[in-house]
């Protein structure tokens, strides 16, 4: 999907209130793990409107500035699962996502819950005030396993 496009958000907001009709859960996994973003880098477009958000985040001291080194296409990428969550949650949902998304920087409201993959990583480099952290069932037995 082209962040840069409006398009983009028509057919995700489409996508994730379809799935909130069809299924009944009271939470919504919106992703946000192995991302290329090679393909953004890739284009002229969406570099060009990733360094413009930024500097426009850093003008209005937006939580996402809080990394004023950061490479524009990885904030563009925390932005996007931002409004995910958002739709997500104007769609009646409480979000879902998975490490990389958290870590990446995405805006996340406490009722999110981060679906942590990657145990020993996320513990040692993460002060996180969600509400909720579910832990991959199969990662955290693996990593007991090394523990011991």
């Amino acid at each position: 999907m082209d962040p840069s496009s409006d398009a983009a958000y028509d057919v995700l907001w489409r996508a994730l209130r379809g799935a909130a009709e069809l299924f009944p859960d009271a939470k919504l996994h919106v992703g946000g793990d192995e991302v290329d973003l090679g393909c953004w880098r890739g284009s002229a477009r969406v570099r060009e409107w990733a360094e413009k958000q930024q500097r426009e985040l850093q003008q209005r001291k937006q939580p996402l500035a809080a990394f004023p080194n950061r490479d524009p296409i990885e904030q563009a990428f925390a932005s996007f699962v931002s409004r995910a969550v958002g739709m997500a949650a104007a769609a009646g949902r409480a979000a879902v996502v998975w490490q990389e998304a958290f870590e990446a920087g995405a805006d996340l409201p406490p009722t999110a819950e981060v679906e942590v993959w990657k145990v020993r990583r996320f513990l040692l480099s993460s002060s996180s005030s969600l509400a909720f952290v579910l832990f991959s069932l199969l990662s955290l037995s693996l990593s007991l396993s090394l523990s011991l």
